[in-house]
């Protein structure tokens, strides 16, 4: 690439960024277009206007001079003047503070009174809760204007009685956002975290749900004035809000209707204020929308960003300025790349599907990806290996427009099917994922829609880029389901993301992948989460799709699946490919040392018993977790039955089974955070009824949890430092906690430095080691572990799993320890539970069970495990 040609990730970002609107740069100030210019200059005259509007109107808005009335606009009244010959500027600027005095208060008013309910509804209880619904049904029976006229006629009329009718008018639907705000954030992995760690019920909210909540509160409040303006200027239109000959937008507005055909300025002025005042308030509450959901980004999820601030109509007509923006150039950009008007050229069988040269991905001065050319044919896998922040997953990204906001992408070649992918708009872009690009996200367990049946997430590519009929869309999802080994296609379509498991949530999501057979599927650890026989139908599915003549582009830390799928591999690290060739050459005669050190950290040995951390007599020690008869059902749908176990110190138990076996749901409910239907639970010989409050959190801070789905499990406003340095026991002083988060950061292999990083910035392995170190914070006796090393390269897991074991010989820990890896369990456990179908079919020690299982589930999850050796398999 000449150094002249422009950088591909300068004209996306120019794109996707300015919607083709000119745009004001000023140095250390975010980037603005003319028009919110414009709307942010309009809202500093109005607040001059409603604190000093002197200053902008030094005359006497009631001052009557009738030789001078209905003067036409001119330079000496510049917006004309009424029937009484007073000035219609003067009016208007001292009219803005009656109106948006009564809009600020109506709406602090109305933002109050719905968090309160909002609150309310979302954190006492499913009882409070209904109570407020109700209460919130009664009040949206009624149309806004009818309730605010009854207070009107309960208050009687002036901007008092006007305030406080509009603000009781708008609380209701303030209050339902609110709610579903608590909710959503209540029912995080970071609230579950703070709850596990032990702290108090009041600390929570105010320490993890109200800030995330603030955002939301602001953009809503901005929104907010403008709506209540329009509604305290109805107000006084009918005569029921300020009284003449007080200037207030409405009320001039109903003076000024008797006149509109002989002094039109007398409405269209007071009007054009009032229509200001939403355009402006829509704008700063856009931006401010904006900037919260990229501080969300930037921390942790989106999830906690606002989400009612940009509506519908705003997106959709953003897209056509997208589309009209992008025209001119996409005209000179080949039609074989994701065209609908014309047909894709077939290529050569010699063609690459994929054909990449010098791809480089940079953010800021940081370059990520330095220098990666690949091609990928048709019919072939090609799977990228390398530890975490090795590059993989944005080199993966690129090929598809989604490096990033702030990326910069640059190509000597970027092509798909022969087409140039450079430098296209989102228009393009769209028509080619999902259509000729499939993507397997990494995150699979947040990358779901959670109010949204996964039915209806499946079926969104079908019904953008095929004309099917609904019956046709819904016969595909379900075959779509099928084929990725989802169990009861047809109820699960029906279901959200939060009904079903992580296991059955990954498979959803590499089903909406490749319900279309797009040309090639990128597929991002698709089988992470997964237990060894779903592993199996998603590599049986994914060869399926190879065979056909569909590309593959894998990431993945996991050697055995590569083995198992892949024709080529790249070895990735530092953003440079450092070894390449057959995956049989790769997997079994490494060149270089790092690669060799991959493969080596891929074969766990099992468990040594004869030095394992557990005390010889632990037979007849008292069990430090006991559960017994444990039973608990969702609907008809039953995920525990009848489960029974003892953990004591020392000692490993790894519990085994099928996604939708009850591993999550048992390790909720042994944590306290879901109550069983029957049976006992006891911890350090108490169970939860023996224990008050106080008590439990105690209790709580002896029995640590590294959760399954790192990505939401971390507060998105708070650094790593931060998110460990909580996790402490009170009795570290101040001045050791940050020595205590560096030693903590450096067990789990991670830098000092990583302290001042926030969560996203972090690649998933990254994210599982954090939140290891955060549960070993609290010193624990217990540590409950779902599916800890998962997301992890497999040098990193082994030295995650060399650091367990040597934890739990130095300090005594029982560990809890739930994973779909049957060698990770093997290596690590000293006795198996395994679970089907809520039952528990099989336990005992680990040799026993691996080597001489008795039940056919647990010999069939053995013969589905992969290895380095397919034909091991």
């Amino acid at each position: 690439m000449s150094a002249t040609e422009p950088r591909v990730g300068a004209v996306e970002l120019e794109a996707l960024g300015s919607r083709g609107a000119t745009r004001v740069r000023v140095r250390g100030l975010p980037d603005l277009s003319v028009g919110e210019v414009i709307a942010i200059a309009f809202a500093v005259f109005l607040a001059i206007a409603a604190l000093a509007p002197w200053l902008l109107a030094p005359g006497d808005p009631r001052a009557i001079a009738p030789s001078e009335a209905f003067t036409p606009p001119s330079p000496g009244h510049w917006l004309g003047t009424d029937e009484s010959g007073r000035d219609v500027y003067t009016r208007l600027v001292h009219g803005a503070a009656a109106s948006l005095v009564i809009g600020v208060a109506a709406t602090a008013i109305g933002l109050a009174l719905g968090a309160v309910l909002g609150f309310t509804a979302g954190l006492a209880g499913r009882a409070a809760d209904l109570i407020v619904g109700r209460v919130l049904e009664v009040l949206f029976a009624f149309p806004s204007l009818l309730l605010a006229l009854l207070v009107i006629v309960i208050a009687g009329p002036g901007p008092l009685p006007a305030t406080i009718a509009v603000g009781l008018s708008t609380a209701p639907g303030y209050a339902r956002i609110i709610r579903g705000q608590v909710l959503r954030i209540r029912s995080t992995g970071f609230v579950e975290a703070a709850r596990v760690l032990g702290h108090s019920r009041t600390r929570i909210v105010f320490r993890s749900i109200l800030p995330n909540v603030a955002g939301e509160l602001l953009v809503l409040a901005t929104l907010g004035v403008g709506q209540a303006v329009v509604w305290a200027s109805t107000l006084s239109f009918l005569g029921l809000g300020a009284q003449p000959p007080a200037p207030e937008w409405g009320a001039m507005l109903n003076a000024g209707r008797t006149y509109i055909q002989t002094a039109w300025w007398l409405t269209v002025m007071p009007g054009l204020m009032i229509v200001g005042t939403i355009i402006a308030a829509t704008v700063i509450g856009r931006r401010l929308a904006a900037g919260s959901r990229r501080r969300a980004e930037s921390a942790g999820t989106d999830a906690i960003a606002p989400s009612s601030a940009r509506s519908a109509v705003d997106a959709r007509a953003g897209e056509l300025v997208d589309e009209v923006a992008s025209v001119d150039h996409e005209r000179q950009v080949t039609d074989a790349v994701g065209g609908r008007a014309t047909a894709p050229a077939e290529p050569e069988a010699s063609d690459p599907l994929v054909a990449v040269d010098d791809l480089r991905v940079a953010f800021g001065d940081r370059e990520v990806v330095a220098g990666v050319s690949l091609s990928i044919a048709p019919g072939e896998c090609v799977a990228i290996v390398g530890e975490s922040g090795s590059g993989k997953s944005v080199t993966a990204r690129a090929l598809l427009g989604l490096a990033g906001e702030h990326a910069r992408v640059t190509a000597d070649r970027l092509e798909l099917e022969g087409g140039d992918l450079r430098g296209l708009g989102a228009r393009r872009w769209r028509a080619i994922r999902g259509e000729r690009v499939g993507l397997v996200l990494q995150d699979a367990l947040v990358s779901l829609d959670p109010l949204r049946p996964i039915g209806r997430e499946i079926a969104d590519a079908p019904r953008l880029h095929r004309r099917l009929s609904v019956p046709a869309r819904t016969a595909l999802v379900r075959d779509t389901l099928e084929r990725v080994g989802m169990p009861a296609p047809d109820r699960r379509a029906s279901q959200r993301s939060g009904e079903l498991s992580g296991g059955l949530r990954q498979r959803a999501l590499i089903a909406s992948a490749i319900v279309l057979d797009p040309p090639l599927v990128i597929a991002d650890e698709p089988t992470t989460a997964l237990d060894a026989s779903v592993q199996r139908r998603v590599l049986d599915e994914l060869a399926r799709l190879k065979a056909a003549g569909t590309g593959l582009l894998l990431i993945t830390h996991d050697l055995a699946v590569v083995a198992g799928i892949a024709d080529r591999v790249l070895v990735m690290r530092d953003g440079r490919i450092v070894e390449q060739g057959s995956a049989h050459d790769v997997l079994t005669s490494p060149r270089t040392a790092y690669a060799r050190e991959l493969v080596a950290a891929a074969d766990l040995p099992a468990r040594d018993t004869t030095t394992a951390g557990a005390p010889p007599a632990q037979s007849t020690t008292a069990p430090v977790l006991a559960a017994s008869g444990l039973a608990k059902s969702f609907g008809d749908r039953i995920a525990l039955d009848g489960v029974g176990f003892e953990l004591r110190a020392g000692e490993t138990l790894g519990v085994v089974g099928e996604s939708g076996s009850g591993k999550t749901t048992l390790a909720r409910a042994v944590l306290g955070l879901m109550a069983p239907d029957a049976g006992t639970i006891g911890w350090f010989g108490l169970t939860w009824a023996d224990l008050d409050g106080t008590g439990r959190r105690s209790l709580r801070r002896r029995v640590g949890l590294v959760a399954q789905d790192t990505a939401s499990s971390f507060d998105p406003r708070w650094s790593v430092g931060r998110t460990i340095a909580d996790a402490l026991p009170p009795h570290v002083p101040a001045a050791q906690r940050e020595a205590r988060v560096g030693a903590l950061l450096a067990d789990v292999g991670l830098p000092a430095t990583i302290a001042d990083r926030a969560p996203a910035t972090l690649s998933g392995g990254q994210r599982q080691r954090v939140a290891i170190a955060r549960a070993l914070a609290a010193e624990p006796d217990v540590l409950v572990l779902d599916e800890p090393v998962s997301a992890l390269d497999v040098t990193v897991q082994a030295r995650v799993l060399a650091l367990l074991d040597r934890l739990q010989r130095e300090r005594g820990l029982a560990y809890l320890f739930i994973s779909h890896d049957l060698g990770v369990v093997r290596h690590l456990a000293d006795r198996v539970l395994v679970l089907h179908d809520g039952r528990v079919v099989e336990s005992g020690p680990a040799a026993a069970v691996f080597d001489s299982p008795t039940d056919a589930y647990t010999r069939q999850l053995l013969a589905d495990r992969l290895t380095l050796d397919p034909a091991r398999g």
